[in-house]
């Protein structure tokens, strides 16, 4: 049924004289005939049908209110729980959900999504400044999106709580002096609301019928209510009581100079008394015959607020106040037309009631009607489509003052039921009575199924938008891990092989060291030993020969020891520095194969660590504790310290004397050779002793006792001393003849057993043998060790990085694959749950629909 059969039925006589709210079947109880009683009588029955037809839908709607505040809680607890619940990109189809309806005081931010792009508020410059400044970071994002299901989820509360409740609540509501106040009292047809030039109404203030108070006497009376306070009519200690007379010093804030001192009431109720519609027809002017407080069990009440374009405060306060209004009468000013704040106010007010009626105020005003009633016509054409179809029974061009200002009109028997003698005011009186007590199912129930329907159709459009996400992130979810899946599972097979193959090449490359090093340095020692120089391997074609010193005589023996002993030490020094690059080779050859290793190379190369960079100079940089040599000092260094100068035992081969190794028995007299034999015996043991300089110290003994026993003879005394003067001369031609070969082979024995005991002198435990060769061996082999298992340690910490990112990456896509496995099953059940509720929102029922 429209509001065009509506106005229809209102302008005819029967159904005047029929309906459960017209004031002249209650004024005349006159008899009447049997069919207006039969008329009456099926008028009658239609209420009642509509009654019950109206509490039955109630019921559902308040059901669908019910399941829609579950749905919000469900979403909001998948909100939280995957912190992934995402707007469309352009989000012009929500109509509830958009972060747009929050209050303009709210500080809501936006992250990367582009959730502000509905045209909502474009014209107020607000989205402009959200889209630059409001980015910010997901948290925040989570945190304003939760915030406003709660919000939508307190609106439903408030939907709940006025679909129950009998009364209605009309919100007078528009631009700052555009005549709300005036337009108001000639609703009452009395001076209730104070009104000026200026604009005065600086709190809402509720005008209802005062049969509301319980007390048993009724007057007229304010209940004045403090910010930040419930009110409870039953007490008196939330409110406040003034005067009827005291309501215009009430609304207008004494100081209206002083933003610091602002009002100090939220809202003023104001109960006065009804038109006693029991008088006599001839004394009540049509304007006044309908009461638009109270008809029967039903009260209305009237709210007049502050202009929405006063301040901040106030256009919040309205936009909240719309969950708790049934009826929404938006006053333009003919003069300024919709102002930027009230297209803002139209457009939420859209989004649950799509009924507005819109009274044009100050109309008389206007020299151009036909254009100022265009201009106004196209804009509500794009804020309110609903209220443009009905725009006969909904849009209305008044002037309130004049109403006002006559109270005098031609009264006809026939007035109140012609249309074409009805006034435009009339007119709005009847369509307003008639749209909030006979059409209840339109002014009551619309609004709270308006509201539901756009909710649950936001929230489908959220269920298939996150739907898509969630299936697109399955399928890059799947992409991803097929792709980092055969990677991960080849360095998992292949870690065990890079292992082995690391340590077979450390083991190959310590005990080739280790073997090459005590094979040359076992030789050049031997040859130190022989009083020879260590022989080195020839790396350099061009490196001058070997240089040995020159013996210059007796008197520059100790010299030529000392020269002898700096040579040997050098060549041994050189043959260790020789072993060392053979180290350093052989470590550079393996750290190079533990870097080409082609598994490892196939696997790593998408690695980001930086590899090390190995520099073979680097090694045995660190100074020896006891370095055999330094050409930068004039001695020997701390070699010379503990190896000593050469002595006077330097210089004598006693080794080859062996004056200790005599022979086990001697010949017996009855052996003894004869005189002329023991002289050719005598004469080659000398020859022997001094033309050789071979023989050893044990023949020469051996000799000198065979000697003195032939010197004890009587026949032998006579050439005795020339003898031994012939065999010690000889002698000492022997040991300086000996010299040169003598301290070579004594400073190479006495080295090496003075490097021995300066090796075990540094031995910490000291329980424990160690020569110098050994702990030259175990220097380089430690050093060696060391560089390649670091070069090895390098290879398995990139390979063990690189597992435990494809391991990472792998759990992260199978993390996201069940998570959008488990959104898309979560999503599908909720859009099922949605659609359910959204066809009992449909199902309420025609008397719902105009």
């Amino acid at each position: 049924m429209s509001l065009k059969s509506l106005s229809s039925s209102l302008q005819s006589p029967q159904s005047t004289q029929s309906s459960s709210f017209d004031p002249s079947s209650t004024c005349h109880p006159s008899s009447q005939d049997p069919h207006q009683i039969e008329i009456q009588q099926s008028n009658d029955l239609k209420v009642l049908k509509e009654t019950k037809t109206f509490l039955k839908d109630r019921d559902q709607l308040i059901h669908v209110i019910n399941l829609s505040n579950q749905l919000l809680s469900k979403l909001n607890q998948f909100h939280s729980n995957q912190s992934n619940l995402n707007y469309p990109i352009n989000s012009n189809s929500l109509n509830i959900l958009s972060l747009e309806n929050l209050p303009l005081s709210s500080n809501s931010t936006n992250s990367s999504f582009n959730l502000i792009n509905s045209n909502h508020r474009r014209t107020s410059g607000r989205l402009n400044n959200l889209e630059s400044n409001l980015l910010i970071n997901h948290h925040s994002l989570v945190n304003t999106i939760s915030n406003r299901l709660l919000t939508v989820q307190s609106h439903l509360d408030d939907l709940k709580i006025r679909v129950l409740d009998r009364n209605s609540r009309i919100l007078i509501t528009g631009d700052l002096n555009s005549g709300k106040s005036t337009f108001v009292n000639a609703l009452l047809t009395r001076d209730v609301a104070p009104t000026d030039q200026q604009p005065c109404t600086e709190v809402m203030c509720e005008i209802l019928d005062y049969s509301q108070l319980n007390s048993s006497k009724k007057i007229e009376i304010i209940h004045a209510i403090h910010h930040n306070k419930t009110y409870n009519l039953n007490d008196p200690t939330t409110f406040d009581t003034f005067p009827i007379d005291k309501l215009s010093e009430l609304v207008i804030n004494p100081s209206d100079h002083d933003d610091l001192h602002p009002n100090p009431y939220q809202l003023l109720k104001v109960y006065i008394s009804t038109p006693n519609l029991n008088q006599p027809q001839s004394i009540i002017k049509p304007t006044n015959t309908i009461s638009l407080l109270r008809n029967g069990d039903i009260s209305v009440s009237f709210i007049d607020s502050p202009g929405l374009n006063r301040d901040t405060l106030s256009t919040m306060e309205l936009f909240a106040k719309q969950s708790t209004i049934d009826v929404v009468v938006f006053v333009v000013s003919a003069e300024n037309q919709f102002t930027l704040s009230a297209q803002e106010f139209l457009w939420a007010a859209s989004q649950e009631k799509a009924y507005v009626f819109v009274v044009v105020n100050k109309w008389n005003g206007i020299r151009d009607k036909v254009k100022a009633e265009r201009r106004i016509r196209d804009q509500l054409r794009k804020l309110s489509p609903a209220t443009w179809q009905e725009r006969s029974q909904l849009v209305h061009f008044i002037d309130s003052q004049d109403v006002i200002l006559n109270h005098s009109f031609k009264h006809d028997s026939h007035s109140l039921s012609s249309s074409s003698n009805l006034n435009s005011f009339d007119h709005l009186q009847r369509s307003l009575s008639s749209f909030v007590f006979l059409r209840r199912s339109i002014s009551k129930l619309q609004p709270a199924q308006t509201y539901t329907r756009n909710l649950l159709n936001d929230l489908l459009i959220i269920s298939n938008t996150n739907l898509e996400e969630a299936q697109k992130l399955y399928t890059q979810s799947q992409t991803r891990l097929g792709n980092i899946l055969p990677r991960f599972n080849q360095l998992s097979q292949n870690s065990n092989q890079i292992e082995e193959t690391v340590n077979q090449i450390e083991d190959n490359t310590i005990s080739s060291v280790q073997s090459i090093s005590r094979k040359i340095l076992l030789s050049a020692l031997s040859n130190i030993k022989q009083g020879k120089l260590a022989q080195v391997a020839k790396t350099n074609q061009n490196s001058p020969p070997p240089y040995y010193p020159t013996y210059h005589g007796l008197l520059y023996i100790f010299q030529f020891a000392h020269d002898v002993r700096q040579v040997l030490l050098n060549s041994l020094e050189a043959n260790v520095n020789y072993v060392e690059q053979l180290a350093r080779d052989s470590t550079s050859k393996a750290v190079d194969a533990i870097r080409e290793n082609s598994v490892a190379k196939s696997l790593l190369q998408d690695d980001r660590m930086p590899e090390r960079k190995f520099n073979p100079q680097a090694m045995f940089s660190r100074g020896r504790k006891y370095q055999l040599s330094n050409p930068n000092q004039t001695s020997l260094g701390l070699c010379t310290v503990n190896l000593g100068l050469p002595g006077f035992s330097d210089l004598i081969d006693f080794d080859q004397l062996n004056f200790f190794n005599r022979s086990n028995k001697l010949k017996s007299n009855d052996s003894l050779i004869s005189s002329s034999s023991l002289i050719g015996s005598l004469g080659f043991g000398t020859l022997t002793l001094f033309g050789t300089g071979v023989t050893g110290g044990r023949v020469f003994v051996e000799a000198l006792i065979k000697l003195s026993e032939i010197f004890g003879r009587h026949g032998a005394r006579k050439w005795t001393g020339s003898l031994v003067a012939t065999i010690s001369i000889g002698f000492g031609i022997y040991l300086i003849m000996d010299i040169p070969r003598a301290i070579p082979r004594n400073i190479g024995k006495k080295l090496d057993k003075e490097l021995n005991e300066m090796v075990h002198s540094v031995d910490v435990g000291g329980n424990n043998q160690i020569n110098w060769l050994d702990y030259e061996i175990d220097r380089i082999t430690k050093e060696t060790r060391k560089v390649v298992r670091l070069a090895g340690w390098d290879l398995r910490e990139r390979f063990r990085v690189a597992l435990e990112e494809a391991k990472l990456e792998s759990d992260g896509a199978k993390s996201e694959l069940s998570k959008a496995l488990e959104a898309e099953s979560w999503l599908k059940e909720f859009k099922v749950e949605v659609d359910g509720v959204l066809e009992l929102v449909e199902g309420v029922g025609k008397a719902v629909e105009i």
